[in-house]
């Protein structure tokens, strides 16, 4: 095992279980000292078999993951991050890593099924200049047109996304995050991480798409907030064109918010929040008016409620990591105990369906 390779991945392990070395020392049962740690991860010693196990075990990791050797590309790719002011640095960062380390096993998955024929290569993404919401909406419009979308609703954006080659991304996470998203350096594969607690699933299907804007857009030189509402824009017509929503309101405008826009909610996976947004951003209601309902939200408990209601069924999400690997397995393009070793954090399901193919 190369000791500079253990250095970086043990350093990695911890940082993405948010554990100090006092911490992890704990969490072994001390049967090392803190400096000990410390010089594993200052490449200065090597641990025991014992120890070794004992940190996979402590750091929830797989005892190889410690000698796979370093992906530079995925280190040095951009990151859009979204998160809110209270997520914690240490928080971050843990998250952060957790992202990369499963982008780095879905690469490594996808290259062996590429090499051998069962995959094709991602197709790359245009990265277009953006300055105002109508170019947002027309680039929202001219990728829909690439796609063969039309105005139809997206069924399961997750799918969609990945089948033109996106990794899409469900990491666990706290209310302080919403996604972000990355290109790997030297490549065309994008990557987006969505928070698989966002209890609506109406919102996971807006930010997955605002996190696909930062990676089809060139923002550079936009002020961060300005870059945040183009996004939304570019998601939001992603998610419902202005043509079927302005014709949609042509024949059934009504008084009651909650009447006209909930069935567009229930077709299109998108919020009435958005599609009140959406009103405002192409002229349909005043600014005023958009106050005014966001000012009843607030002061209206069961009008926010209704509201913000979640409605929308979509696919069951599928993960395509798992399914890549268990293909992978099935295909003999990798052996059971590299299976194991890739799906090392996979749910129970996943594992049991492992088993039964090893």
């Amino acid at each position: 095992m190369d000791i500079q390779i253990f250095s970086q991945r043990l350093k990695k392990a911890r940082v993405m279980q948010r554990l100090t070395l006092d911490g992890l020392c704990a969490l072994m049962g001390n049967i090392v000292s803190k400096p000990a740690i410390s010089k594993y991860e200052s490449g200065k010693m090597m641990p025991t078999d014992k120890v070794l196990e004992a940190l996979a075990k402590a750091l929830n990791v797989d005892v190889t993951y410690f000698s796979r050797p370093m992906n530079d590309d995925i280190e040095k790719c951009q990151i859009n991050f979204r998160k809110k002011s209270s997520m914690t640095k240490g928080e971050s960062k843990a998250l952060e890593a957790k992202v990369l380390d499963k982008v780095e096993r879905c690469l490594h998955v996808r290259h062996i099924m590429q090499e051998a024929g069962a995959m094709g290569l991602p197709c790359p993404l245009a990265k277009m200049p953006v300055r105002t919401r109508q170019e947002a909406r027309q680039r929202a419009t001219m990728l829909r047109r690439e796609w063969g979308l039309g105005n139809e609703p997206i069924y399961d954006v997750k799918s969609e996304l990945e089948e033109h080659g996106i990794m899409v991304l469900l990491v666990d996470a706290d209310r302080n995050f919403d996604g972000l998203s990355g290109t790997v350096a030297n490549s065309n594969d994008v990557f987006i991480a969505i928070n698989n607690n966002t209890p609506y699933i109406e919102r996971r299907r807006l930010t997955t798409f605002h996190e696909l804007g930062h990676q089809v857009m060139w923002l550079d030189g936009v002020a961060p907030k300005e870059q945040e509402s183009l996004c939304n824009e570019f998601a939001n017509e992603m998610l419902i064109p202005e043509k079927p929503f302005r014709d949609y309101l042509r024949k059934h405008f009504s008084e009651s918010i909650i009447m006209l826009y909930r069935p567009l909610q229930m077709k299109y996976g998108i919020s009435i929040d958005a599609l009140m947004k959406k009103s405002e951003s192409l002229g349909i209601i005043s600014t005023s008016k958009y106050t005014s309902y966001n000012i009843m939200k607030n002061q209206s408990p069961s009008f926010k409620n209704a509201v913000e209601m979640s409605l929308y069924i979509e696919s069951p999400l599928y993960d395509t990591f798992s399914w890549t690997v268990l293909n992978a397995l099935a295909l003999h393009l990798i052996d059971s105990e590299k299976a194991r070793q890739l799906l090392y954090d996979a749910s129970d399901k996943v594992k049991a369906d492992l088993n039964v193919m090893s």
